[in-house]
């Protein structure tokens, strides 16, 4: 809710947690519940825009119906039926969730990307780490400098860094930048540093789109030839 601005959510949440202290839902399921829940409104609402009165009766009819639930199998059966299910109808396909994840952009001046950006490159490293949390050293670093303009904003110009190797990087070059990188202790930084070996403005737009495609199939585990309703 912090991050996308969701509060129709709310009604699911709360049954899902008024059903796990019922016991009548597996610590696995609520936790693949609560990710989904997650995925969906990142790609639906703060990625593809979609419209909130296309999921409000989904969260009210399913959670009517997980409050009747006696047992984890109907628990569970109610989750995917009444809730993934249905979701997963409304979830955007990858063209349409790809044009606009390479349009995200951050700056270390306010802008209303930046929140949606930092989640993206936090939720990116925590896949590379295998970590269901955010690292909280880590900080946003401008491969190419951000003062090179305002293709330097873009995500495919982005890599999550340690706060203080992030300050030592400064605004220098990329063959400066690479020993700095390679003191991290994050896996994602050092695969980048061994991919490449030098990095230029042309090289932003494909990570960009190598990035997209990365996150609908390995994070919200879609298949980028699916099309939805």
């Amino acid at each position: 809710m912090n991050y996308f601005n969701i509060v129709q959510v709310r009604i699911a949440l709360l049954a899902l947690f008024k059903a796990k202290e019922k016991d009548i839902v597996s610590a696995t399921k609520f936790k693949e519940a609560i990710l989904y829940l997650e995925n969906f409104h990142f790609a639906y609402n703060s990625i593809a825009t979609g419209r909130a009165s296309r999921f409000e009766k989904i969260f009210s009819s399913f959670a009517i119906s997980l409050k009747k639930c006696a047992s984890k199998t109907a628990a569970h059966k109610t989750i995917d039926d009444l809730l993934i299910k249905p979701l997963d109808k409304l979830f955007p396909d990858y063209q349409t969730f790809s044009k606009r994840f390479i349009e995200l952009t951050f700056s270390k001046k306010d802008h209303p990307n930046n929140v949606k950006t930092k989640y993206v490159i936090q939720k990116i490293n925590s896949f590379y780490e295998k970590l269901d949390t955010f690292s909280e050293a880590g900080t946003i670093e401008h491969i190419l400098s951000e003062t090179k303009g305002a293709e330097s904003l873009n995500i495919g110009n982005l890599i999550l860094l340690e706060g203080p190797l992030n300050g030592e990087a400064g605004d220098g070059i990329y063959k400066e930048k690479k020993k700095i990188y390679l003191k991290s202790s994050y896996k994602w930084i050092r695969d980048f540093v061994e991919e490449f070996e030098n990095w230029e403005t042309a090289n932003i737009t494909s990570r960009a789109k190598k990035l997209s495609k990365f996150y609908y199939t390995e994070i919200l585990n879609k298949s980028t030839g699916k099309k939805n309703a």
